[in-house]
């Protein structure tokens, strides 16, 4: 009776394995991590989580329209395995806090294995992901950011990326209730704990430290172009109700210094109290602006500059009129490049405008293509609440990708002059 006890039990453990986690993870959530960490193998833990974090990696990538989806890719391929590694043992320390707090012990090795095998349906988007960029190209990363099409197959695409995204989401609170040993809710409750304590952390730092941001127009060539990827200091000036992702409702701002001639800053446009603008700081609170045939005056005195270029637009340019390029002298001593592109252009008249206290006025540097404070009605000047921050770095820049699928064209469109430039 034993003898035949021990086969039926030994038979029962054998056929539980005859198929491969690989498959009964996506059914069998429970039963298969149950057995993976009866003997943890460490490897494919760290290879699906490598793995995992390359999709999320060209997503966040794509949110942009100017890189190639080569570059998407291997850049992915590089730097999406070391963020998934990152998740692996960040999520893994905040299941295992937040668990021990609803009763749960399991250890941190089979939390990492719950969370890795529970990206599987992650890791299947990814050549679905590749596939779709290499027929679509930058269709699919403006569908994939939410942008409508008319395109069926892209819809479904998008759709069932999705609908993976949600299944490795569930599989994650199945396999994560499995090694707690928590019920549906525990382990739910379980896994929102540690989502929502790294959203806080991300909201944390992009409302208190540094904020990214692209720059979509040339008001602001030659310091910033088009395509620059640039971190906005949000230390800079302290805080106000427009340094949140909400309405913070108080006025005024928390600590931090005014804002200095020449800085380039990142403010909320007053108009509307939504719009990002970035400008540079020309005029103080007590200043009295005045543009007299191009000629910047600040506080009834011309602003030395000093011709050092002309620039001939690019093939294909909508002006083929050669672009003037002047060094100002700031009265403080900054110097800056400004562009003149067209003589006693519409702006090039303005003013005086006497800044309040309380008040900032800004320009382009691109003189004749800014929308800026010389437009009273559109911008006007700018209230120190509004500033968001100071424009500290330029981490990546490139322009409209190139056609073509070579590695040649791909890489053709990044400005590698400009990567983790300080613009001045």
């Amino acid at each position: 009776m034993s003898t035949e006890s021990g086969r039926r039990d030994g038979g029962g453990e054998q056929s539980g394995l005859t198929s491969s986690p690989w498959f009964t993870i996506w059914w069998r959530p429970q039963a298969t991590i149950t057995a993976l960490t009866r003997h943890p193998a460490r490897a494919p833990t760290l290879l699906l989580a490598a793995l995992a974090g390359i999709g999320p990696t060209i997503g966040i990538g794509g949110t942009g329209a100017y890189f190639h989806w080569i570059v998407l890719v291997i850049a992915a391929a590089l730097i999406g395995p070391v963020l998934g590694l990152l998740e692996l043992y960040i999520e893994g320390a905040l299941l295992s806090w937040t668990g021990g707090l609803l009763g749960g012990q399991a250890s941190r090795p089979s939390l990492r294995t719950a969370i890795a095998w529970a990206a599987l349906p992650n890791v299947a988007a990814l050549p679905i992901m590749v596939v779709a960029l290499a027929v679509y190209h930058q269709d699919f990363l403006r569908v994939f950011a939410g942008a409508s099409t008319d395109n069926p197959v892209l819809a479904v695409l998008v759709l069932v990326l999705a609908a993976l995204s949600l299944w490795g989401l569930f599989l994650r609170i199945r396999t994560v209730g499995a090694v707690q040993h928590f019920g549906i809710l525990r382990a739910t409750a379980n896994v929102a704990a540690s989502v929502l304590i790294v959203l806080a952390a991300i909201f944390a730092a992009r409302s208190f430290m540094f904020q990214p941001f692209v720059i979509p127009a040339s008001s602001m060539e030659p310091a910033l172009l088009v395509g620059d990827y640039v971190v906005v200091d949000k230390r800079s000036y302290g805080y106000s109700r427009y340094s949140f992702p909400f309405d913070a409702r108080f006025e005024g701002r928390l600590g931090g210094t005014l804002p200095a001639r020449g800085d380039i800053v990142v403010f909320k446009l007053p108009r509307d109290g939504e719009t990002d603008y970035i400008k540079r700081v020309i005029g103080l609170p007590g200043d009295e602006i005045l543009m007299q045939h191009g000629v910047l005056h600040i506080n009834g005195t011309p602003v030395p500059r000093q011709r050092v270029a002309d620039v001939t637009p690019q093939a294909g340019a909508a002006s083929k009129q050669t672009v003037a390029v002047y060094e100002e002298s700031l009265p403080e001593g900054r110097k800056v490049t400004v562009l003149d592109s067209e003589p006693e252009g519409p702006f090039d008249n303005a003013g005086p405008f006497r800044i309040p206290p309380g008040s900032y006025f800004v320009l382009g540097d691109n003189r004749d293509n800014s929308m800026d404070s010389r437009a009273m009605e559109q911008v006007g000047l700018i209230p120190a609440d509004n500033i968001i921050g100071r424009v500290s770095l330029i981490y990546l820049s490139a322009d409209t990708p190139r056609d073509g699928n070579g590695l040649a064209s791909a890489f053709a469109n990044i400005r590698w002059n400009r990567l983790f430039l300080r613009p001045q």
